[in-house]
């Protein structure tokens, strides 16, 4: 039976992990308890630090490929939103008459609410900026060398240039460079 969260996973490799550490604790007390070294405890003691040394190895690639897999499935997701939503992915410069960056402005917070109607609309659109950040975020972490990609990235999110580029959005929870590429892409 395949392990169905991350969680389990996890539990599995540290189980895997800690038996080649007990598999070595015992053999390493085994060799120390004999006058003479056993030749078939050294090699027991030598295949568990491979096995120990292999485990390491295979959960570091896991981690990595797991990793790619999930960016590229949050892009994945990510555009099958878009299509499912094309105002929002055709992006905004105004709503109901207003720029974009004044609805980003927390001083106008409270002029926000009283049209119901824009609020929504923005929060909607400000929560879809958002995720589309944040997918393309992954990507490029993964792929900021690979021009394609890059570009890729930063054309879907052009049609969102007047709300990234708004100095009242707030951008500190992304990657500085991220940002940085994107913004300077859509100047």
């Amino acid at each position: 039976m395949l392990p169905k969260t991350v969680h389990e996973v996890a539990v599995k490799d540290l189980d895997r992990l800690n038996h080649h550490l007990t598999e070595i604790k015992d053999t390493v007390a085994t060799l120390k308890s004999q006058k003479k070294p056993d030749l078939t405890a050294i090699a027991a003691l030598i295949v568990s630090v491979i096995a120990l040394v292999a485990t390491l190895v295979s959960d570091a690639r896991n981690t990595d490929q797991q990793r790619v897999t999930q960016a590229y499935s949050n892009w994945r997701d990510y555009l099958s939103v878009a299509v499912s939503n094309p105002q929002l992915a055709n992006g905004y410069d105004t709503i109901c008459e207003r720029p974009v960056a004044w609805y980003s402005d927390p001083n106008n917070k409270m002029a926000r609410k009283l049209d119901k109607k824009a609020d929504t609309l923005y929060t909607r659109y400000a929560w879809f900026v958002t995720y589309a950040l944040t997918s393309a975020e992954n990507v490029y972490t993964l792929e900021s060398a690979d021009k394609a990609w890059k570009n890729a990235v930063i054309e879907a999110l052009k049609p969102h240039k007047t709300f990234i580029i708004a100095k009242e959005f707030d951008r500190t929870g992304y990657d500085s460079s991220f940002i940085h590429t994107l913004v300077d892409s859509l100047k």
